[in-house]
């Protein structure tokens, strides 16, 4: 029984962690230009080749559909 609920306390509280960063805002400008996703720690550059970032546009609020 200890067990049991020691195991559900823990994924609570590792949800409740997990949601706050989701919550938090996802993304940062680097000093650069670049943009990067702080949760995926995902690198979104200025320029690629011959195409040029115009912008970003976050689709929901996790920040995890740009």
């Amino acid at each position: 029984m200890k067990t049991r609920t020691f195991v559900i306390g823990a994924l609570l509280y590792f949800r409740s962690r997990y949601a706050s960063l989701l919550q938090a805002v996802p993304f940062e400008t680097c000093a650069t230009g670049r943009i990067r996703h702080r949760i995926f720690r995902f690198i979104f550059p200025t320029a690629c080749g011959v195409f040029q970032r115009e912008q970003m546009h976050q689709y929901n609020q996790t920040g995890s559909d740009v």
